[in-house]
């Protein structure tokens, strides 16, 4: 696989009963600042502690033109109200397994709503039968007890030997990894 199945002409904007998956646009900017510099969401990251305006304008061109190499990234948002609490992504694609990784973050202030599980089934459905993803990995650390209950609720499996490579790469990593095919799901 070279690239996804198909690179969509227009940003494909996802809705669930609550949720509404959009494109990322300047306007996020100050809202993706709080996000990312939250000590609660960035205690299982490895990215700095903080980000700036300035950062935040530079992060958002940087997946914009991801966006023209075929990279999925959303703004979470509810239903009636436009702002930026969270977000998720298809990126990092491999050729060799048709695979995607799935990352994703939520405001602290909008977990333990079941929100994440309904916009990663969304974006899991657009992975394999839009996209054509044969595979969707998922990095989470391992103190993470959320994000590993929120993959395996999902169908995602702990799969020791991406672990093993992994590790072989960067022997400090505290990440585990999980993986879903559409067959498991």
């Amino acid at each position: 696989m070279n690239e996804p199945k198909q690179y969509l002409t227009q940003f494909p904007a996802l809705t669930t009963g609550r949720l509404i998956l959009r494109e990322l646009v300047e306007g996020d900017a100050a809202e993706l600042v709080n996000l990312r510099s939250d000590v609660r969401v960035n205690q299982y990251f490895n990215r700095p502690k903080s980000m700036t305006n300035e950062e935040a304008a530079a992060f958002i061109r940087k997946i914009n033109d991801g966006l023209k190499k075929g990279w999925y990234y959303w703004v979470i948002s509810l239903t009636g109200y436009p702002g930026l609490i969270g977000t998720i992504c298809l990126w990092n694609f491999n050729e060799e397994n048709e695979s995607a990784e799935v990352g994703y973050e939520l405001s602290p202030d909008f977990q333990g709503k079941g929100l994440m599980r309904e916009a990663l089934s969304k974006v899991i459905s657009f992975g394999f039968d839009t996209a054509g993803f044969k595979q969707i990995i998922a990095y989470t650390h391992s103190g993470n007890a959320r994000s590993k209950s929120l993959l395996e609720k999902s169908g995602f499996i702990r799969d020791q030997s991406l672990e093993k490579e992994l590790l072989e790469k960067e022997a400090n990593r505290k990440d585990i990894v999980y993986s879903l095919k559409p067959s498991s799901i």
